[in-house]
């Protein structure tokens, strides 16, 4: 299962606290969805695209379910996500972070 959509919807309000502003994730995908040749386009080129991007955040989120717990209805879950944050101007790695 795909859980992008959780580990945005909860990390955007934090960043938007500290005074970040977002460009919606869905409408860049529709952007690439209708322009398949933008997908090719250079970070610092999506960031012209986007205005005054100053950093672009990518990542993603997966879960799945394990076995059920021995005895139990209960089952154990594993979640991975993978971020890493990117300088809209020149396309260097400020950090990144996977975890389990």
């Amino acid at each position: 299962m795909n859980s992008l959509g959780i580990t945005e919807n909860t990390l955007v309000p934090k960043f938007i606290e500290k005074g970040f502003t977002f460009v919606d994730r869905q409408a860049i995908l529709n952007i690439v969805r209708d322009d398949p040749s933008y997908a090719k386009n250079s970070v610092s080129g999506l960031a012209d695209d986007m205005g005054e991007a100053e950093l672009i955040i990518i990542g993603q989120a997966v879960a799945k379910a394990g076995p059920a717990i021995s005895g139990t209805s209960m089952r154990s879950c594993l979640a991975n996500i993978s971020v890493r944050v990117i300088t809209a101007d020149n396309g260097e790695t400020v950090t990144s972070l996977t975890t389990t």
